[in-house]
């Protein structure tokens, strides 16, 4: 699975958001998902599991079958995990 967390420029915010997805992946002990942060124009062109923004860029990605997460708030942990929660399985949180 791959988790991709997209922002403006691929700098600030999608790279705060990509650590803290990180952190929750290893607070869970959840292995096999590979996350990255990149500039919205990248993103257009990357597959992906799973797409984080924010919910201000209103990021659409070209595949359907991917899915996106906006966020309200970028430094809300909890919102973050909740929104997680209901697209990865359960059976990987522990």
């Amino acid at each position: 699975m791959k988790i991709t967390v997209v922002c403006s420029l691929g700098l600030g915010s999608s790279f705060m958001i990509e650590m803290n997805v990180k952190e929750l992946l290893q607070q869970y002990n959840i292995k096999g998902i590979e996350v990255e942060h990149v500039d919205i124009a990248t993103a257009n062109y990357l597959k992906s599991d799973i797409f984080i923004c924010s919910s201000s860029i209103d990021f659409q990605h070209p595949h359907q079958e991917s899915t996106v997460i906006c966020l309200e708030n970028l430094l809300d942990i909890e919102e973050l995990e909740l929104k997680l929660r209901q697209v990865i399985p359960k059976e990987v949180w522990k």
